[in-house]
């Protein structure tokens, strides 16, 4: 039987994963082998998602940190998806002590990654950490595309905008971002949800007139 404070400290791990928005749209289930993961469909974004592809991700990032804690503390999970349905698809993870200690580089990273929407440095990824993320990529039916030369990102640029764009154009698209918009340090931490404004380089705003600001002022030009 593992601990209950193990157990909670592997569900800690994994909402810290990230999730479309921030929606973290993920039900733990504590099981007598290890845990499920199900989908928490009230959170999904039905715009922006409207297949809950990016949902499903969401969970698989979840299961990632709670495998690579679970390494951290000597377990050795296993990962299963299971469903009745396809709409009712969620993850099982068994948990086991492990024959030999594996303890896994990334853990450390479990509570340091963020994601910022501020500018980003021209400084370029080394040639090595790309040459890691390309090997790490063996999986069947998906492919790992790297555009790292110059010609090659401007010519991404127009479909990038395109995107942006038609994004920005749909009312309901920038509805349902605004509704997942946190704009004060005090709403942050009230929901522990959404996007912090802090994150975007944004000072607080308060709601009224973030809300205000971010449907009337931001455009896909802005952007």
């Amino acid at each position: 039987m593992i601990a209950k404070q193990v157990i909670e400290d592997l569900i800690k791990a994994g909402i810290k994963a990230p999730s479309g928005h921030n929606t973290q749209p993920w039900l733990f289930n504590i099981v007598e082998d290890g845990l499920e993961i199900h989908p928490d469909f009230t959170r999904a974004l039905p715009v922006v998602d409207g297949d809950n592809h990016a949902l499903y991700i969401s969970l698989g990032c979840a299961a990632e940190n709670v495998v690579i804690a679970a390494n951290h503390t000597g377990l050795h999970g296993e990962v299963h998806l299971a469903s009745e349905t396809k709409a009712s698809a969620y993850v099982q993870i068994h948990l086991e002590k492990a024959a030999t200690a594996q303890p896994d580089a990334l853990y450390k990273y479990i509570d340091r990654r963020q994601s910022t929407r501020n500018e980003y440095t021209e400084k370029p990824v080394s040639p090595e950490d790309l040459e890691r993320l390309a090997n790490a990529f063996d999986f069947p039916e998906v492919r790992l595309m790297l555009f790292t030369a110059k010609e090659e990102i401007q010519d991404l640029r127009p479909f990038i905008i395109e995107g942006s764009d038609r994004q920005f154009a749909n009312k309901a698209f920038v509805d349902e971002l605004a509704s997942w918009i946190r704009f004060s340090k005090s709403s942050a931490k009230k929901t522990g949800d959404g996007i912090w404004v802090s994150s975007m380089g944004i000072p607080n705003l308060g709601k009224w007139i973030g809300k205000f600001m971010m449907k009337n002022l931001v455009t896909a030009k802005s952007e």
